[in-house]
């Protein structure tokens, strides 16, 4: 089986596909998350790992409005697992920062820790980490500036490359890109879990707990979205998740996509979608699909 994550090496969306599968697989790293769409396009036999949504800055928006084309479901593409990641993050330096031994690593800030952190000049992670961890940085390493990568993966690579940075990321990326662990979980964040859509073209069979992801589109006038989400109320179902998108060069208009609990071979649900089809313009079934925790 082939496996596409979002990558390079080291990156969340790489832990999250080994733990579900392991070697089982065979990985691919692809560095922007629309070429991982594209690459399971292309590949019949392929699987794709991309993140959806972190629990404390929301939607990744540009793998939204990837399963809300229409060439995602003509490509004969649908989401077939959710995986959800309890994301741990690691403070990694550059050898420069640290010596080339490194120091022992530190779980809270120790005389060392300040010490040591007092040579790392530039910060760099993924956007949402970096948001996540802004006011610990500040309050922990106030010299340092904060330099967005387009993964924490690619983060690891830049603090190798820096003699003064450092990276947010995981133990992983430590491992490949040969940097010292300085704290090898940074605490007191909260709650930091990322979910990742399984992405390919043969779904698996109904599990017990599933949901279900559509995608439609509304007439341009009041009220439409409160009749289309009354079908779910009146059906009994219950909406996990809804978010509105542009339509591609139609200003003013959206698509909307709605999670909900229950798989589409559930009678409710099947009867659901048949009402909606009269409220809305278009109407996809983008996967039905079981959430699986991790690790």
């Amino acid at each position: 089986m082939r496996i596409y994550y979002f990558g390079p090496e080291g990156s969340f969306s790489e832990e999250a596909a080994l733990q579900r599968f392991g070697r089982r697989g065979e990985y691919f790293p692809i560095r922007e998350t629309f070429g991982v769409f594209r690459a399971v396009k292309k590949d019949p036999q392929a699987i794709g790992v991309v993140p959806i949504e972190n629990s404390a800055r929301g939607a990744v928006y540009e793998v939204v409005d990837q399963v809300m084309l229409d060439d995602f479901s003509r490509s004969g593409l649908s989401i077939l697992e959710e995986l959800s990641l309890p994301i741990v993050l690691s403070l990694l330096v550059n050898p420069q920062v640290s010596g080339p031994r490194g120091n022992k690593a530190e779980r809270r800030a120790s005389p060392r820790f300040v010490e040591t952190s007092r040579k790392i000049k530039r910060v760099y992670s993924h956007p949402i980490q970096l948001s996540f961890c802004r006011d610990w940085v500040q309050d922990n390493i106030p010299g340092a500036k904060l330099m967005e990568k387009i993964s924490t993966s690619e983060a690891a690579q830049a603090a190798r490359r820096d003699e003064g940075g450092a990276a947010i990321a995981n133990l992983r990326a430590a491992r490949i890109y040969k940097l010292n662990v300085l704290l090898p979980e940074i605490e007191n964040l909260g709650t930091n879990i990322t979910n990742f859509f399984v992405i390919g073209r043969k779904p698996g069979r109904p599990a017990a707990k599933s949901k279900t992801g559509i995608v439609f589109s509304l007439e341009h006038r009041p009220g439409s979205l409160y009749r289309a989400l009354g079908v779910l109320h009146r059906n009994k179902i219950n909406m996990t998740k809804i978010i509105s998108r542009p339509k591609p060069q139609m200003v003013g208009e959206y698509n909307f996509f709605v999670e909900v609990e229950g798989h589409r071979q559930n009678p409710r649900i099947r009867e659901a979608l048949r009402m909606l089809l009269r409220h809305t313009l278009t109407l996809t079934v983008i996967g039905s699909y079981p959430l699986i925790k991790l690790k």
